[in-house]
């Protein structure tokens, strides 16, 4: 466009006015892409920053929560175990079929059954640690939780062969927070409620749009800092290049309407 308008413009007059607009087009072009060139610059300087000091994790349940840990001495007795759910709020379905939502009801059962020959005593636990993200008991249906939101009933025994089972329930908030993953545990606010007590429950929780996003971003693709780096700085180039191609463009057409100004055009 550049180019022909200036071949043209000592035959033909009326150029000078597309001339103008094209000036006012180019000065738009600069500022556009000078604030590109600011925003990768700042880019890159923030991942130098991440790769030399990286930040900590904002999840303040980073650690790695074993919740496996309350029924793997029960089942060493040949005590077998068993967990399911039934949504109170979504008609007393199968809360493993449906995804919970604010305010949600969700009833636990939980079945232990002596498989053995003698009578076995046990202590019942359940880890609440991952249904506590997002909900609150309501209900600890006889048992006592512990500040390690472990909740357990008194010891008791089952007979050969016999069944027995214990019932809680939890409310989920109002509010479900977009807390991020965990570095460390994948299951910390995951947008599931997982209750592990010989069997996986795990039901799926209708999370806000940001974490909607996390789990799309967390499944592309992983690419290294250094590689990161490299495109920004690539990409960096590619701005300058077009940012300064905009500015020489710009002082030649003030030439240009300079020279048309003096007559010499």
């Amino acid at each position: 466009m550049f180019r022909k308008i200036i071949s043209n413009l000592p035959f033909s007059s009326t150029l000078v006015e597309q001339l103008g607009v094209y000036a006012k087009r180019i000065k738009k072009e600069e500022t556009t892409r000078k604030l590109g060139l600011l925003f990768i610059a700042l880019t890159i300087i923030v991942q130098l920053f991440i790769l030399m000091q990286p930040p900590e994790s904002a999840n303040a349940r980073d650690d790695i929560v074993n919740l496996e840990s309350a029924t793997s001495s029960l089942q060493k007795k040949g005590i077998e175990l068993s967990v399911n759910a039934t949504s109170i709020t979504q008609g007393f379905t199968n809360a493993a079929n449906i995804i919970a939502k604010p305010q949600e009801q969700i009833s636990y059962t939980l079945t232990i059954r002596n498989t053995t020959a003698k009578p076995e005593t046990a202590e019942i636990a359940n880890n609440l640690s991952d249904l506590l993200e997002y909900a609150k008991l309501i209900d600890d249906g006889g048992g006592i939780l512990s500040s390690s939101n472990i909740l357990s009933w008194p010891e008791t025994t089952i007979s050969p062969n016999s069944t027995q089972t214990r019932t809680y329930s939890i409310r989920l908030l109002q509010d479900i927070p977009a807390t991020a993953n965990g570095l460390n545990n994948n299951r910390s606010f995951d947008c599931k409620l997982t209750n592990i007590f010989g069997n996986t429950l795990e039901v799926p929780v209708d999370c806000p749009a940001p974490k909607i996003a996390e789990q799309i971003i967390s499944s592309l693709p992983k690419t290294n800092q250094s590689i990161s780096i490299l495109l920004a700085a690539l990409t960096l180039l590619l701005v300058i290049f077009f940012y300064a191609r905009a500015r020489q463009i710009k002082k030649e057409l003030l030439l240009i309407r300079k020279d048309l100004n003096s007559g010499v055009i």
